[in-house]
């Protein structure tokens, strides 16, 4: 049989296309979300804000909740996000919304500056811009802002991720009852009490239960149709983008990839190679995509040279240099990483060893090929932290989630050798 290159060269091309032209819809009516919650009055949100102080006071800039290192939250980006939420901003909701303004005090972090404004009335502040990012979370949290304060928002989000999380689990228990400990188990490791109390850690925790959620309900309808699984990527590449302000991206790629491969678990070698490429390459368009398409609107809508600002911040976080002169090795990012995530990434690469050193003697071989596209995905948060030695060691207390992934992609494999194991049995 002959396959015709050609035809599969033009669908390949065709669906790329389709992907940018998805990830062009979703900037278009992600703005135009934004703009619609623009228009809310940020009276109430303000008030909120006051009665938020109390917490941001007691609790500082980056609080350890339970006493230990993975429990940290950044109260900081937490306080930005408020002051840009409840900002007044003076000029139409259409600039406003590509703009994204916010009060500033110089020599004061975030925390400081919320205080001084909102709980001591302070008046010597500046309005500036924060326009490379597209802020979507505002979305929510400017609704949620005009009825709670930081408490109650708190709540809110930890009632949605607990629900997220049980429905994903009432969904495996029918069919796909062996993942729900991988599941379990990778949520421990990036610490939910951390991430349901953290507004910053919650947008990318959310979106990747959400996805978790879609591709096990949509796993009878899709079975083995690759571009599909593609689109839904691109989807989830774009949101990240849209919601997230760079804490720990790649896990919303590589934990469903992941699972799309536990799905996927008797499918071909090549299957699986070519649906983990293709996946991470649409991943991308929307991941990357959006974050062109907010700098090309920003640009356009509020005069500002958005580029420019957005390429200056990326050559600072994609180099070496940590503080001003002091520079950083790799291998002192990966340190810096397992020093924060040590005795989790020990026990699931220990596990993840010893059931292949008993299934290897017990099947009397090895069985490194179904292991291999787990590798694969594996060892994406290594390469996320080449690519990011600045931003990945100064932040370390929340980029050692990415190594979630890691920790999923071998808890899955080990689950899913163990339910082959046991059908072979039956």
């Amino acid at each position: 049989m002959q396959i015709n290159r050609k035809n599969t060269f033009s669908g390949e091309v065709f669906h790329l296309l389709r992907g940018v032209a998805i990830t062009f819809a979703i900037c278009l009516f992600g703005y135009f979300l934004l703009v619609v919650v623009y228009c809310l009055p940020t009276g109430p949100m303000e008030k909120n804000v006051l009665d938020s102080c109390r917490i941001f006071s007691e609790e500082g800039v980056y609080p350890e909740l339970t006493g230990i290192e993975t429990s940290q939250v950044d109260n900081s980006t937490d306080a930005l996000m408020f002051l840009i939420a409840s900002y007044p901003s003076m000029e139409n909701v259409w600039k406003a919304a590509a703009g994204v303004e916010r009060y500033r005090v110089e020599g004061k972090d975030p925390v400081e500056t919320l205080l001084y404004i909102y709980e001591e009335d302070g008046k010597d502040f500046e309005h500036v811009s924060y326009s490379r990012y597209w802020h979507g979370y505002l979305v929510f949290l400017k609704p949620l802002l005009g009825l709670f304060d930081y408490g109650g928002i708190r709540f809110v989000l930890m009632l949605f991720q607990l629900s997220l999380f049980l429905l994903i689990v009432l969904k495996l228990a029918n069919k796909r009852k062996e993942l729900i400990f991988p599941i379990f188990f990778m949520w421990l490791f990036m610490n939910p009490i951390a991430t349901m109390s953290s507004l910053q850690f919650n947008n990318v925790t959310l979106v990747t239960w959400i996805a978790i959620l879609l591709m096990v309900y949509l796993e009878e309808q899709w079975k083995m149709e690759l571009s599909k699984w593609e689109l839904l990527f691109v989807v989830i590449g774009a949101l990240t983008s849209y919601l997230d302000l760079l804490t720990y991206p790649l896990v919303t790629l590589g934990v469903p990839l992941s699972l799309w491969l536990a799905l996927n678990r008797d499918s071909s070698m090549g299957f699986k190679i070519k649906g983990i490429l293709l996946i991470s390459v649409f991943w991308s368009i929307g991941y990357a995509g959006m974050w062109a398409g907010k700098w090309v609107l920003g640009s356009i809508i509020t005069g500002e040279n958005v580029f420019e600002n957005a390429v200056e911040v990326m050559q600072v976080r994609t180099s070496s240099i940590v503080e001003e002169d002091q520079g950083v090795t790799y291998w002192e990012v990966i340190e810096c990483q397992m020093s924060i995530a040590g005795r989790y990434m020990f026990l699931a690469v220990a596990a993840a060893g010893a059931f292949l050193t008993f299934y290897s003697v017990k099947m009397k071989k090895l069985d490194f090929q179904s292991f291999f596209p787990y590798v694969i995905v594996g060892l994406y948060p290594f390469i996320w932290y080449l690519i990011l030695k600045n931003h990945s060691y100064i932040h370390a207390f929340f980029t050692y989630r990415e190594l979630a992934i890691t920790i999923f992609a071998c808890c899955v494999y080990i689950a899913v050798q163990c339910k082959r194991k046991g059908d072979h049995q039956l």
